[in-house]
């Protein structure tokens, strides 16, 4: 690998105030945000990340406007 990239080269208390930035958001806008445990196995995570898009995406749940219906 080259060289760090930019976020690569920060300091731990750079890292730690933006995962407090987005711990926030997360807890501000929880119809937008999920917080997934990584520290899981990693086939753990991915499957808990398909099940939130699952959720989050299902085509039968999404909202239909008329005007995006064609006759």
């Amino acid at each position: 690998m080259a060289g760090a990239d930019r976020f690569e080269g920060e300091a731990l208390a750079f890292h730690e105030k933006l995962r407090d930035g987005f711990l926030m958001l997360a807890a501000s806008e929880p119809e937008r945000c999920v917080l997934i445990d990584a520290t899981a196995p990693k086939d753990e995570v991915a499957d808990e990340i398909w099940r939130i898009v699952n959720e989050r995406f299902d085509p039968a749940m999404a909202p239909a406007h008329l005007a995006d219906v064609t006759p």
